[in-house]
């Protein structure tokens, strides 16, 4: 059974959608593929393409599952779904270093390709899709300590999804799915930096932006900034002037937090029409894991240069329409 699971995209809300204000974001058509096969012993094998060498759950401790996303949620499905014996195998098109939820896709193919593979499935049904989210959601907050699941609802789902999290009945009801068709003229992103390990970049970002009492400021900027991607949709390129302004006001409350790339930004600074025609922000937890480009080709190009000076570059990507899914292409 093989399940594939997009990568995805912070467009904002970051920090914010952790305190239940609304976040967007997108699914981009990089995959992690979970390929799963019933074995006749041996507990549950585990390869994955980032690991060196095949490894069994069996000889895994409790420090080690409670450490390793693959293990964790290998442990968790082998007893859940009754799977005594499988051979798991990853390959995952989404660097760690990317921020494009290597981790949370990890978690999501597991357990949808462990709930198939155990009842049969040849479609994945809505219900069962939402459930597999919730559980890789509170396998992360464990993990992680701190998480909303964006991350993993859009990588269920697919497509833009604005979002405001109902953490008491997770994720509750003011969810939409959007068309990411015209988002696509607008949107580039561009890796090639130090990444941005979640745990420890979000932790020290939000612990600083508490202390800086800015908290009230950056959840309105960022509702600003959702409200003004939205008439991005309704009115193709005319809003973008405004889309720029917004992202601007909200990036200015981040420059003085920790992990801020501020060189990285000062050089964007030079390029003509920054903030005002084009702009650019960091994404997900911040730092140096992508930096997104919002504006056509034509407008960013001096800007993609300077990118590209500094070892950048873009990552080709598209918005992918549809989420997590089972794949009858050949399996690993």
């Amino acid at each position: 059974m093989t399940v594939r699971v997009p990568g995805k995209i912070l467009l904002t809300g970051e920090y914010a959608v952790l305190e239940g204000h609304p976040a967007l974001s997108l699914a981009v058509d990089r995959y992690l593929t979970v390929s799963l096969t019933l074995s006749s012993s041996g507990g549950w094998h585990l390869i994955s393409d980032i690991w060196p060498e095949a490894r069994t759950l069996e000889q895994a401790d409790a420090q080690d599952i409670a450490a390793e996303p693959l293990l964790q949620v290998a442990d968790f499905a082998q007893h859940h779904f009754a799977l005594p014996h499988v051979r798991c195998e990853i390959q995952s098109e989404l660097d760690v270093r990317f921020g494009l939820g290597s981790s949370t896709a990890l978690r999501l193919g597991v357990l949808l390709a462990a709930a198939a593979l155990s009842q049969g499935f040849s479609s994945i049904p809505d219900n069962i899709r939402l459930e597999a989210a919730a559980l890789a959601f509170r396998m992360q907050r464990v993990q992680q300590s701190f998480a909303s699941g964006y991350d993993v609802l859009t990588q269920a789902l697919g497509g833009v999804i604005l979002w405001t999290p109902d953490y008491q009945n997770w994720p509750g009801s003011a969810l939409r799915t959007l068309d990411p068709a015209p988002l696509s003229p607008y949107l580039q992103v561009f890796v090639g930096g130090a990444g941005a390990p979640t745990q420890k970049v979000g932790g020290s970002v939000r612990t600083a932006l508490e202390e800086s009492g800015r908290q009230r400021d950056y959840y309105e900027a960022s509702n600003r900034v959702i409200k003004s991607w939205l008439q991005l949709w309704q009115n193709e390129g005319e809003a973008l002037p405004q889309l720029c302004q917004d992202i601007a006001a909200q990036r200015h409350l981040f420059e003085s937090l920790p992990y801020f790339p501020t060189e990285l930004f000062r050089s964007l600074e030079q390029c003509p029409g920054f903030d005002q025609t084009w702009t650019a922000k960091t994404t997900g937890a911040g730092g140096e894991d992508a930096i997104l480009l919002i504006g056509t080709r034509e407008q960013t190009q001096m800007a993609a240069e300077g990118l590209a000076r500094e070892g950048w570059y873009r990552l080709p990507v598209h918005p992918a329409e549809h989420g997590a899914s089972l794949y009858s292409g050949t399996s690993l």
